[in-house]
């Protein structure tokens, strides 16, 4: 494939960090549960339809007291009514070069 007149090659960069997603309220993460139907049984393994907004941690290493880099900030679903199962959106926020 010829690429078309005036192409050209974008600069490709690499992202390298660790997601931490604690389902608890503390200092590394802030997690709200907004909503979950009635109709859900808050003890089954998929909590369909719960929905949660989140300010999780990323890291430049494994461990969640390492040094800070980004934040993602979105939220999440439990979208499947038998398995656990979500659907994510987030935003990465950049705190360090």
């Amino acid at each position: 494939m010829t690429p078309f007149k005036g192409y050209q090659p974008k600069k490709l960069t690499h992202l390298h960090f660790y997601f931490h997603d604690f389902i608890s309220v503390d200092k590394l993460i802030a997690i709200i549960r907004v909503t979950m139907p009635r109709v859900t049984n808050s003890s089954a393994v998929s909590s369909f339809g719960m929905v949660v907004i989140a300010d999780n941690l990323l890291t430049k290493a494994p461990d969640p007291t390492s040094k800070e880099i980004r934040r993602a900030q979105g939220m999440y679903a439990s979208t499947d009514m038998n398995t656990l199962s979500f659907t994510m959106v987030f935003n990465l926020v950049f705190t360090e070069g």
